[in-house]
């Protein structure tokens, strides 16, 4: 069910539990934002969103790495270029996991979000999960960018619309 919280705060409620999952060997960085920046959407699907990224970003580091996570406040203007024309006015919040994996070709970025995709082999899980991320981000109102540079690492950024507070 759909309720406003603080983006940041929700982040960092998920912290110890991240830094658990994703272990050792991977350098964890979190930067919350110092604005409050309250979204209107399933605090689940939110956690869906977060975990799955940040497993996604892990599995694609053989042997260690860095995975960053901050969220901002920023313009949506900022990201007009990349997400389209269908960008509300005003300001918007952006989470963004970044890591320094294997990173993905063009043919691969072009199918992430399709259902039952996936770059795993059978007995290493179910796949990326970036289907759901998709949908949890758009039921949401918002919108999802990523970059990625083969050996260079991926960085997904969510956008979410603000709301009151």
């Amino acid at each position: 069910m759909p309720q406003m919280f603080n983006l940041s705060q929700a982040v960092n409620e998920m912290y110890n539990m991240l830094r658990h999952v994703l272990g050792d060997r991977i350098d964890f960085q979190w930067t919350p934002c110092p604005d409050r920046v309250w979204v209107n959407m399933d605090r689940t699907q939110l956690d869906q969103i977060v975990m799955n990224l940040c497993i996604n970003a892990r599995d694609a580091m053989k042997h260690a790495g860095r995975i960053a996570v901050k969220v901002t406040r920023q313009p949506w203007a900022s990201a007009n270029g990349m997400l389209g024309k269908d960008i509300p006015e005003g300001d918007c919040a952006c989470l963004t996991v970044s890591d320094t994996g294997c990173g993905m070709d063009e043919e691969t970025m072009g199918m992430i979000f399709e259902p039952f995709f996936t770059t795993k082999e059978q007995h290493e899980g179910t796949g990326l999960g970036l289907a759901s991320v998709y949908g949890n981000v758009k039921q949401s109102g918002g919108h999802i960018h990523v970059d990625s540079w083969p050996g260079k690492g991926t960085t997904f950024e969510v956008y979410l619309p603000l709301v009151g507070k």
